[in-house]
């Protein structure tokens, strides 16, 4: 882990890991939720061993996107709120989402995976198993 720099001029994201790498819209950066989750972990395990990670996440307000080593959205009441990484209940993808509820990816794995729970402990070992 690199040693935290403190920097006091207000210039920190020159010093920060994540520059020069296409903070443009639809990048990582802006729209994590857009990319493979293996990108996405990369570019927070960039950050946080970022030198001015401190520095970042006292002024990353606003826009929703990858800041500061966390995934941020904007909820139904116009609040930033960070996501949380979860691993899908049925097909073991990682997602991010805001409920504490969600145990999956998308719909389709919901519904699989409320009819593994139906069956029962044996019936969700055997189709976990089962080729998808």
């Amino acid at each position: 882990m690199r040693e935290r720099i403190p920097v006091t001029d207000g210039r920190w994201w020159e010093r920060a890991a994540c520059r020069g790498l296409g903070r443009d819209a639809g990048s990582v950066w802006h729209e994590p939720w857009h990319h493979p989750s293996k990108v996405v972990h990369e570019a927070i395990a960039m950050c946080r061993a970022c030198p001015v990670l401190s520095e970042c996440a006292a002024e990353q307000v606003g826009a929703p996107g990858l800041k500061a080593g966390h995934v941020w959205v904007t909820n139904h009441n116009g609040r930033q709120v960070r996501q949380t990484a979860k691993t899908c209940g049925w097909c073991r993808r990682v997602f991010y989402g805001i409920s504490p509820k969600a145990r999956c990816c998308s719909t389709s794995c919901r519904t699989k995976l409320g009819v593994l729970e139906a069956k029962g402990a044996k019936g969700v070992a055997a189709l976990r198993e089962a080729p998808r």
